[in-house]
This record gives structure tokens, C-alpha cells and sequence, in this order.
């Protein structure tokens, strides 16, 4: 187990990457198109399965259901998302996105990817998997913490 002094380093490390991509408007180019963080992840990962149902977003996303229904709500109001009948199930609903959405999305990642593909220019391949190994772990660990929260 690392000790309290990398702990405490690691976390000023990531507040202050989580304020300059606020403050250089990573995040807040969410903002021009209406949309809240939470908002956008909900369409990002609609968008990466084609089609989900909610209880299976609500896991990836560590959200409950009254909050991802809120979210959802919101969303396909926006014509962002549109609600799929599951056959058989008369509760049931998957998601996928509208194409006024697609075009959104294409407009958002453009600016996050091109500021890490500048961050990771000078990295060794191997660096960069060092890199996204500890990514992965730390994702896994956080899921893991938040469910049993």
C-alpha cells in the first residue's frame, strides 16, 4: 500500500489537471451545447453501444435508477436520446441516440482528444501503456468502491 504522502500527491495531481481542463475549457465546451458532465457521459456511452438498456448504464455509470431516469428525461426532451421499447418487458426501455445527437458529439470530442493526443506526444509506446494500465485500474477500483457505497 502506498503511503499517505503519494496519496496526497496523487490527489493535488489530479486537481489540478481537473481545474486547467476546466479552466482552458475542456469542460466548459460542454456548456455550449446545454449539456451538463454527467449529461454528456450518459450520451457518450448510449452512443458506444448503439443501443443499452438503462439498468446496464446505470451500472457502467454508477448511477441509481430515479437519477438516471431523471438524466434520460432531460435528454430526450433535448431530442438527444430516444427510449426503445424492450419487447416482453413492459417496463423495459433501451437507449440509443438521435442523429442531432451524433452531430453534437462529433463537435464535443474533438477538443479533449486533440489536447491528450498533445499531452502523450513525447510518450513511449510503453509509457502509454504504463499509463493506460493504471487508468484502467484506478477505473475498475473507483467502479468497485461506488457500488458498495
Amino acid at each position: 500500500m502506498p503511503d499517505s504522502k503519494k496519496i496526497k500527491q496523487l490527489v493535488e495531481m489530479w486537481r489540478h489537471l481537473l481545474f486547467v481542463a476546466y479552466r482552458t475549457g475542456i469542460i466548459e465546451k460542454i456548456d455550449r451545447f446545454g449539456l451538463t458532465f454527467i449529461q454528456r457521459n450518459v450520451i457518450i456511452y448510449v452512443a458506444r453501444h448503439k443501443r443499452i438498456g438503462m439498468s446496464e448504464l446505470g451500472r457502467i455509470l454508477t448511477l441509481k435508477g430515479p437519477a438516471l431516469t431523471r438524466i434520460t428525461d432531460v435528454l430526450e426532451k433535448k431530442k438527444l436520446l430516444k427510449r426503445i421499447k424492450v419487447p416482453g418487458d413492459r417496463r423495459g426501455y433501451s437507449l440509443t441516440v438521435t442523429d442531432s445527437c451524433r452531430k453534437i458529439l462529433n463537435k464535443l470530442d474533438t477538443l479533449p482528444v486533440s489536447v491528450a493526443e498533445k499531452l502523450i506526444k513525447g510518450f513511449t509506446k510503453e509509457e502509454l501503456d504504463r499509463h493506460m494500465k493504471s487508468a484502467n485500474i484506478m477505473k475498475s477500483k473507483l467502479t468497485e468502491l461506488l457500488q458498495h457505497m
